[in-house]
């Protein structure tokens, strides 16, 4: 099919840091959704911020 891709890495939800659940408004997400935020949740926003230049970066120059 000539498909390219490429693999990035992402955030081991399992293994996130303090720091990085500060990365996420907590109460706000509780008081939006009414629920807490899961460490999966944190580590895919995490995961999409760190390779979101990448992809809008490419996807800019495709056009």
């Amino acid at each position: 099919m000539g498909i390219t891709f490429e693999k990035l890495s992402a955030i081991d939800a399992n293994c996130l840091t303090n720091e990085q659940r500060a990365f996420c408004n907590q109460q706000g997400f509780a008081s939006k959704y009414k629920r807490e935020v899961v460490d999966n949740e944190i580590g895919c926003a995490l995961s999409h911020q760190q390779n979101g230049s990448k992809w809008w970066l490419k996807l800019y120059r495709m056009r």
